[in-house]
């Protein structure tokens, strides 16, 4: 099972190259169906009894780092795609559900970047300035933040305007 998912992670990581992301996502995606099962608790295994999957040699942390890895490019798949809000999914589920890496840097950064092509100002900035204490040097998350800035500005100025004569009465 885990040989079948990493090959399929090597077919997308070659598909996302060519700028393929659909495929790239598709490959991304049926990685799950080969691994969610090996991750199973203990004790569900044990509820379960012979019914339960064999998982064989497959190290838990093996299969949860696949997970965040699958996740990670699937939501960079849907980012190139300009589907933000399937990104954010992506990336949520290796900040929240998973629960595998507690601060996940990448995935906060993917899903700042999907958050401000949302509209999510106050969400992209929280992420943003978090990934950037880890990747102090990424040019992306310098440009985005740049970006974040600017469209701040344009809020303040709008509401400065929208608000200019409301107390002048």
């Amino acid at each position: 099972m885990m040989k079948k998912a990493n090959e399929l992670k090597g077919e997308g990581n070659a598909f996302y190259k060519e700028k393929k992301y659909q495929k790239a996502l598709g490959k991304y995606t049926k990685i799950f169906l080969y691994i969610n099962h090996l991750a199973l608790p203990q004790d569900l295994k044990q509820m379960v009894g012979n019914r339960a999957p064999d998982t064989g040699n497959v190290k838990p942390e093996d299969v949860k780092k696949l997970q965040i890895i699958a996740n990670q490019n699937c939501a960079m798949c849907a980012l190139r795609q300009l589907k933000f809000d399937k990104s954010v999914d992506f990336s949520e589920r290796n900040i929240k559900a998973l629960k595998i890496d507690p601060e996940a840097p990448k995935a906060r950064m993917i899903r700042g970047r999907a958050r401000l092509r949302l509209g999510n100002l106050e969400g992209a900035r929280s992420d943003l300035l978090f990934a950037q204490k880890h990747f102090p040097k990424s040019d992306p998350i310098k440009s985005d933040l740049s970006e974040l800035k600017k469209k701040f500005k344009k809020v303040r100025d709008k509401q400065r305007q929208q608000y200019a004569g409301m107390f002048d009465r």
